[in-house]
């Protein structure tokens, strides 16, 4: 791999991507990382769920416990539930609360 100033890269080196996304003004939202190198900047909004529903039943007992897993060092986390229960609506709500980029 080859990069723009021609030097070379290893095709598994840990850097994020440099990207851009529409070019509107960035506000209030900036965040540095670093990993191996120079700080990238990107800006991404907040995650928010918008929704007419609350959590119910053990919802929240799970969101909290799901929470609590995850900001204690977890790389993993399973919820388990039959369909409809609502398992990708508790599993929003704990991105809201932890902000942080998630594979579902």
């Amino acid at each position: 791999m080859v990069r723009r100033n021609g030097s070379s890269a290893s095709p598994r080196s840990r850097r994020p991507v440099r990207s851009s996304i529409g070019s509107s003004p960035r506000v209030g939202c900036e965040r540095r990382v670093r990993v191996a190198g120079p700080a990238y900047t990107s800006c991404v909004p907040p995650f928010r769920v918008v929704s007419d529903f609350e959590p119910a039943g053990d919802q929240p007992l799970a969101i909290d416990q799901l929470t609590a897993a995850v900001q204690g060092g977890e790389p993993h986390v399973t919820l388990l539930g039959a369909t409809g229960t609502g398992k990708t609506f508790t599993i929003a709500h704990v991105i809201e609360r932890i902000q942080r980029p998630t594979l579902v």
